[in-house]
């Protein structure tokens, strides 16, 4: 579900764990049905 163009790490920093949470919060309550449900499966 992570993401940085200018990266080609594959995992999220252990030092963002603690952010998950309220980043995913904001992701699911994007428009897109579809993306919400990629955002339960994490």
């Amino acid at each position: 579900m992570t993401t940085y163009p200018r990266s080609d790490c594959e995992y999220l920093p252990e030092n963002q764990f603690v952010d998950v949470t309220e980043i995913l919060g904001h992701l699911k309550d994007l428009p897109d049905e579809a993306f919400q449900g990629l955002v339960k499966k994490c």
